[in-house]
């Protein structure tokens, strides 16, 4: 996960390709993401009106523990982001 300002992109295990989103923080501990178009043609299942809801649950010094759900599906998942370098 690379995040700028106000866009975030990522590539996940197993992949080549990056996703990208627009980060909106809605507090300190929470912000939604909202695929680009980049990600909506990477993956065109996506409904039209996705988003996913990201809360910061703990943190340390180089990580965090975040849950994670969409709007779309039915799950929550746990993980923990490390910070890698500045």
């Amino acid at each position: 996960i690379n995040r700028f300002e106000n866009r975030q992109s990522e590539i996940s295990e197993g992949r080549t390709d990056s996703t990208t989103y627009i980060v909106k923080w809605v507090n300190e501990c929470t912000y939604i993401l909202t695929p680009t178009k980049q990600t909506f043609k990477i993956y065109p299942s996506l409904p039209k009106n996705a988003t996913l809801t990201i809360n910061i649950i703990e943190t340390s010094d180089s990580s965090y523990i975040q849950t994670s759900t969409s709007n779309f599906y039915d799950l929550t998942l746990t993980s923990e982001v490390i910070r890698l370098k500045e």
